[in-house]
């Protein structure tokens, strides 16, 4: 079993997910989601850290992977099948809205902080790329790994030596700034 939280997010004691594959925390929702394998095959997992509990549990349609929550708490994307595909949750009523496979594996994803049907991925054999619902916007800029999104709420940074800001507030991904490096 493998310690799934930290302990100064629930009162000192570890919740323990077996298979553990990533971990998101939506503060609007005040939830952990964990993808997991484990010995009922690939899920994912709604923790609630005030009662230390399961509240929610999914079974995914492929291997486990990469999880992220949109800023408003009210998606959640799940990279599945070594990154080959996409899905996308609405968390209120639990339904998959979206569901596809990606040109190529991506090894990074972030929920556009702008707008919450785009999703911004690294893909290693092209870089950085957006997409909207299933279809790629624009053309991938750049290598960079480590995803995250800014707290202005329109930007995208990336880091791979340098770190670079991509603005998703447009039709597409653009580079606004330069910040030098390595940090």
């Amino acid at each position: 079993l493998l310690k799934a939280v930290t302990p100064e997010f629930v009162g000192g004691r570890a919740i323990e997910v077996a298979g553990l594959q990533d971990l998101a925390f939506s503060a609007t929702r005040n939830r952990f989601y964990a993808t997991t394998t484990n010995g009922t095959g690939p899920q994912l997992i709604e923790l609630d850290p005030a009662t230390r509990s399961v509240t929610r549990q999914w079974s995914l349609p492929g291997t486990a992977g990469l999880v992220e929550v949109t800023a408003s708490g009210s998606q959640l994307y799940v990279a599945l099948n070594a990154g080959t595909e996409l899905l996308r949750m609405d968390l209120v009523s639990g339904a998959t809205n979206l569901h596809f496979a990606l040109p190529a594996q991506i090894l990074d994803l972030v929920p556009s902080p702008g707008r919450e049907s785009d999703v911004v991925v690294y893909r290693p054999d092209q870089g950085v790329q957006l997409f909207r619902d299933t279809a790629a916007v624009g053309a991938p800029l750049g290598d960079h790994g480590w995803l995250e999104p800014d707290s202005a709420g329109n930007r995208v940074g990336a880091y791979a030596g340098n770190f670079y800001l991509y603005s998703t507030a447009g039709l597409s991904l653009a580079r606004t700034g330069i910040g030098g490096g390595p940090f």
